[in-house]
């Protein structure tokens, strides 16, 4: 069974900043792959292969009620709901 220990965590809230944190041989990071698809492909980052996966992370949007139907908000919300993503009205 693998485990990670770890003896430190850094929260940041930019990918471009966790992944430059996680080339500069800091520590390892759950990014999407897609996002280091490159970096994957020209080595300066490696995947690893754990016996173990993530919870899919949550997303809350909230809004005022007197927003119109026609709102780009509601419209966003909208365009998540059809690609699957869980929503409550």
């Amino acid at each position: 069974m693998s485990a990670l220990d770890a003896k430190a965590v850094i929260e940041v809230d930019s990918v471009a900043a966790l992944r430059q944190i996680v080339k500069s041989g800091i520590g390892v990071a759950a990014i999407p792959r897609f996002l280091v698809r490159n970096n994957l492909q020209d080595g300066s980052l490696i995947a690893l292969s754990l016996d173990w996966t993530l919870m899919s992370p949550s997303v809350y949007i909230v809004w005022p009620n007197n927003v119109s139907k026609d709102s780009l908000r509601l419209r966003f919300v909208r365009f998540f709901c059809r690609a699957n993503v869980f929503c409550v009205n």
